[in-house]
C-alpha cells in the first residue's frame, strides 16, 4: 500500500509528528479546510476535538475507499506535536454504501481507541478523541496545524486546517481556535 511519509516518536501513547512529503501514488487527493473550531487540552486523558465545515456552496471530498484506520495530528509552528491514531472500524453512510460519508464506530476507550467520535461527510469533518496531553505541549506557540488523516485498503486522504483564525484560549491547561480559513494546501 502507498503511504504517506511520517517522522514518528513515542512518548506518552503515540504522537505523530508533522507529514513529512506529499501524496503517494494511489492516495485521494489531500483537502484543506475551513474549520469552525480547535480544542485541545491537557490532562490525562487530555482532550482534542475539530469541527470543520466548508464554505457555504461547497463541500469535502470523501475518501474513496472505506477508512480503516485514523490519525489525528496537532502541530504548532514552533515543532511542538501531538497526536493519536485509532484502527477502529468504520460504517459506510448511504445507499451505496459511502455516498452519504463514513464515521467511526469506536470500541470501548483505551489507549489503542482514542477516538470517541470521528465523522467524515461532504458537509462536515470531525473528531473528537482523548488521550494523554502533556501541559508542556501549552501554550502552543503561533498558529496550530491541524491534520486528520484516514486509510483505506489501498488509498489515504488527509484533511486539514491552519489555525490561525481567533484565539479563544491558550494557556498551560489548553488551547480554542476558532473560525480557521482553509489553508491554501496541506502542509
Amino acid at each position: 500500500m502507498a503511504a504517506r511519509s511520517f517522522l514518528t516518536l513515542v512518548a506518552l501513547g503515540v504522537e505523530i509528528i508533522a507529514v513529512c512529503g506529499g501524496t503517494a501514488s494511489g492516495d485521494d487527493p489531500d483537502e484543506p479546510m475551513p474549520c469552525k473550531i480547535l480544542v485541545v487540552s491537557s490532562g490525562s486523558p487530555g482532550l482534542a476535538k475539530l469541527v470543520c465545515k466548508p464554505l457555504a456552496g461547497e463541500s469535502f471530498q470523501l475518501p474513496s475507499e472505506l477508512p480503516r484506520s485514523l490519525t489525528i495530528f496537532i502541530h504548532d509552528t514552533a515543532d511542538g506535536s501531538l497526536g493519536a491514531s485509532s484502527s477502529d472500524p468504520w460504517k459506510a453512510l448511504g445507499n451505496p454504501p459511502g455516498s452519504q460519508g463514513f464515521r467511526l464506530t469506536p470500541g470501548p476507550f483505551s489507549p489503542a481507541s482514542p477516538c470517541k467520535t470521528a465523522l467524515i461527510k461532504t458537509e462536515v469533518v470531525k473528531a473528537l478523541c482523548k488521550w494523554d496531553i502533556a501541559s508542556s505541549f501549552f501554550p502552543v506557540e503561533g498558529d496550530a496545524i491541524a491534520y486528520l488523516q484516514v486509510t483505506g485498503s489501498s488509498a489515504s486522504k488527509l484533511y486539514c486546517s491552519r489555525f490561525g483564525g481567533i484565539p479563544v484560549r491558550n494557556d498551560t491547561r489548553g488551547f480554542v481556535r476558532k473560525d480557521a480559513p482553509a489553508p491554501s494546501a496541506c502542509f
